[in-house]
């Protein structure tokens, strides 16, 4: 099956979803185009996705990383909704993240189905939890839910070991997907003192997903390469004489 013989890059996916991927050069098959507070548009291998947070929520622009198979991006609270005055109709804050992958989610010659049985089979191994639960102990990791919609595997998994970060709850929910044919993999986390009904993150997640899916439409997706391509092949300004001292972080 398709998620057995790919199982090398579905793993090195799933670890690259749960941490940080060192930075390669520009030669790699994974570029980023742009990268902004409200998107991460990423070149993987050949084709182009959109990571956007849900509302609220805003991309660390310093967390962006690039790895040789996949692009990283974390998402925190823009700014805590002030507005909500019973912090239940807040939505849960916490830590965002997604991963795009160079590979596909889905084979062309298997169905979806029997794609994500194989991903859902490796993730329940000892191997596949240390992965999808950041790299932490297998005997401390626990997948407590599973669901299927619309194509996506959505995971809730438990931690009840020593967390990578410390500062985490032990229950946070994964989720893979493919999109423009490249597996991304998004989760979503609360702080261990400030911890989120676990259906509060699931709404989370799920929103989050359909706005992925809503900016990796076709004629979005062309509309954001265009202006990312106008943007790379603008000249920048002529050099001044004397150089001028070098600009603040602040200011460029």
């Amino acid at each position: 099956m398709f998620g057995r013989t790919l199982a090398p890059g579905i793993l090195l996916a799933a670890a690259l979803a749960a941490c940080s991927p060192p930075a390669v050069s520009v030669d790699s098959g994974m570029q980023v185009r742009r990268a902004t507070r409200s998107e991460v548009l990423v070149s993987a291998d050949g084709r182009s996705v959109s990571i956007v947070p849900p509302e609220g929520y805003c991309v660390m622009r310093d967390s962006v990383r690039t790895g040789e198979k996949v692009v990283f991006s974390l998402m925190g609270e823009c700014t805590p909704d002030a507005s909500a005055e019973d912090a239940d109709d807040r939505a849960p804050a916490g830590l965002l993240t997604a991963s795009v992958s160079y590979a596909p989610l889905f084979h062309p010659t298997e169905s979806h189905d029997d794609s994500l049985d194989a991903l859902e089979e490796f993730l329940g191994s000892d191997r596949g939890l240390s992965l999808v639960g950041r790299g932490g102990a297998a005997e401390r990791l626990k997948i407590l839910e599973s669901y299927r919609e619309n194509d996506a595997l959505l995971l809730l998994v438990e931690n009840s070991g020593e967390q990578v970060i410390p500062i985490s709850a032990p229950h946070f929910w994964r989720a893979f997907l493919e999109l423009n044919d490249r597996m991304v993999s998004v989760s979503v986390s609360t702080f261990r003192d400030r911890p989120a009904e676990d259906r509060q993150m699931l709404a989370l997640l799920r929103r989050f997903i359909a706005g992925l899916r809503e900016a990796n439409k076709p004629e979005l997706l062309a509309g954001g390469l265009a202006v990312a391509t106008t943007q790379e092949a603008r000249p920048g300004p002529a050099p001044a004489t004397p150089p001028a001292a070098p600009a603040d972080p602040a200011d460029r």
